[in-house]
């Protein structure tokens, strides 16, 4: 879960979000070693922050490789600027006419990696294929880019 900052650095009102990241077996949750952590509170650094968290074992039905129309649940960092070769971005899913249309939008946002409390500066920002992005995935591993071990890249195919 995450909020919006105001300008008087208080939470802005109407800006609660929350991000899910997907990892097979997943070892770190940003940087706090999650062996043994199952739910409660964690500082996830970045400016303080804290974050409640919860870890479960489950499966999300996704084959090791991806094939065919997948959606980006989470960034696909990109930090030279190139997608990796196993996928084509097609566009995204939008309500019109009472039914899912793809709409063949493709957006490049730059993502943030936290803030370094002991360096006292922010950790570099890279570009990223947005999450909700349809992309045709060849052959993909189950998240893929830079930092997939970490749960980033994170594709769900939509079987279509």
């Amino acid at each position: 879960m995450g909020l919006s900052l105001g300008p008087n650095k208080t939470a802005a009102p109407g800006y609660l979000y929350s991000a899910v990241y997907v990892a097979e077996k997943a070892k770190y949750i940003y940087y706090i070693d999650a062996e043994g952590l199952r739910g409660g509170l964690a500082r996830l650094g970045g400016e303080g922050r804290m974050a409640v968290v919860e870890i479960e074992e489950a499966s999300a039905g996704v084959p090791e490789v991806v094939n065919g129309r997948a959606l980006v649940l989470t960034p696909v960092l990109m930090p030279e600027g190139e997608l990796p070769n196993c996928i084509k971005p097609l566009g995204v899913l939008e309500e019109r006419g009472g039914g899912l249309e793809l709409v063949p939008k493709v957006r490049v946002i730059q993502w943030g990696l936290g803030f370094s409390e002991v360096c006292k500066e922010r950790r570099p920002m890279y570009p990223a294929l947005a999450p909700g992005t349809v992309v045709e995935a060849r052959g993909c591993k189950k998240n893929v880019g830079y930092l997939a071990e970490l749960g980033y890249g994170a594709l769900l195919p939509l079987g279509v």
